[in-house]
């Protein structure tokens, strides 16, 4: 018998290049970070061992294909070895 273990992001934070991001809008910053949370369940990115979601931009349009707002994530195992990058549209 199998069991599937479900993981879940762990530790959210910010990239230490953003030096307080949102610090006068905590209601965006909280709408992003929950977006974070939300993108890495309903891809399946914890599930591919990511405990560890670090957000390396502020909200941002553009990019090659990409129209909507979002943020880049960088997504992490526990050791922080880097497994994917994501847009994350909020």
């Amino acid at each position: 018998m199998s069991y599937i273990t479900k993981r879940f992001i762990s530790t959210l934070k910010w990239s230490a290049r953003l030096v307080n991001p949102y610090s006068k809008n905590p209601s965006r910053k909280a709408a992003i970070e929950q977006a974070v949370i939300d993108h890495a369940k309903d891809k399946g990115v914890d599930a591919r061992g990511a405990e560890i979601a670090v957000i390396a931009s502020t909200e941002h349009e553009g990019g090659v294909g990409i129209v909507d707002n979002h943020v880049t994530v960088d997504f992490q195992t526990a050791d922080g070895t880097h497994i994917t990058t994501h847009h994350v549209r909020v």
